[in-house]
C-alpha cells in the first residue's frame, strides 16, 4: 500500500469518526429539547385545566385532561375546548410582531364573552418598548375582558367595551397584540362553535 493510499484511508476513517460523533451530539440534542418541549406542553395544559377550574393532582392530570378537554387543531390554531361548564376555551395562536412572531396563550370564558387570562409564550420584541407585552401590568388588563366587540389596544381609552392600555412607544407591538388576539377569538368561534 502507498504512502497516498494510507494517507487517504486515515482521512476517511477520521471523516467517518466526526460524522458519527455530530450524529450523536445532534441526536442528544434533539433528544434533550423534545423531552424540554413536552414539559413546556404539559405545564401549559395543567394551566389551562386549572383555569378551568378542575382540580388534579400530577398523578390525575393526564386522565382528567383527556376527559374534561378536547383538543382541536385548525393549522394555525390550537384550541382547548372545555366538555363542562360553563363554556371554557383556550387558545393557542401566534402571529407577525415588530420583529418576529408572537406566540399567545388566550383563556375565554365563552358564555361572558370575556377573556379569562391572557399570557405571552414566545416573542422577539425590543426589551424595554415591545417586549413590555410580557409584564403583568400589560396582562392583567385582558383578565375579564369583554371581547364581543372585539379587543382594541389604544393609547386612550374611552370606557368602550373590550379597550386596554397600549405599550408607548410600541404602537405596531401592541397593534400585533390586537390583531393576534382578535384573529384567534374569530377563528376559534368559526371552528369550535360553527
Amino acid at each position: 500500500m502507498t504512502d497516498t493510499m494510507k494517507k487517504d484511508i486515515q482521512s476517511a476513517f477520521f471523516l467517518v469518526i466526526i460524522v458519527v460523533i455530530c450524529i450523536l451530539f445532534l441526536s442528544s440534542a434533539n433528544t434533550l429539547y423534545q423531552g424540554v418541549l413536552a414539559a413546556r406542553q404539559r405545564d401549559l395544559r395543567m394551566e389551562i385545566l386549572d383555569t378551568f377550574g378542575v382540580s388534579f393532582t400530577e398523578q390525575t392530570f393526564d386522565s382528567l385532561f383527556a376527559k374534561y378537554v378536547e383538543i382541536i387543531q385548525d393549522g394555525k390554531n390550537t384550541y382547548f375546548v372545555y366538555k363542562g361548564t360553563p363554556k371554557q376555551g383556550g387558545i393557542i395562536t401566534s402571529g407577525a410582531g415588530l420583529w418576529g412572531t408572537i406566540e399567545l396563550l388566550i383563556l375565554i370564558n365563552e358564555e361572558k364573552q370575556q377573556i379569562i387570562k391572557l399570557q405571552v409564550l414566545y416573542h422577539s420584541e425590543t426589551p424595554g418598548l415591545g417586549g413590555r407585552i410580557e409584564e403583568d401590568w400589560f396582562l392583567t388588563q385582558f383578565q375579564n375582558l369583554d371581547y364581543s366587540d372585539s379587543v382594541k389596544i389604544v393609547m386612550k381609552r374611552t370606557g368602550a367595551r373590550g379597550e386596554v392600555d397600549a405599550i408607548t412607544g410600541a404602537t405596531i407591538t401592541s397593534r400585533s397584540v390586537q390583531n393576534i388576539i382578535n384573529n384567534a377569538l374569530e377563528r376559534y368561534i368559526q371552528t369550535v362553535r360553527r
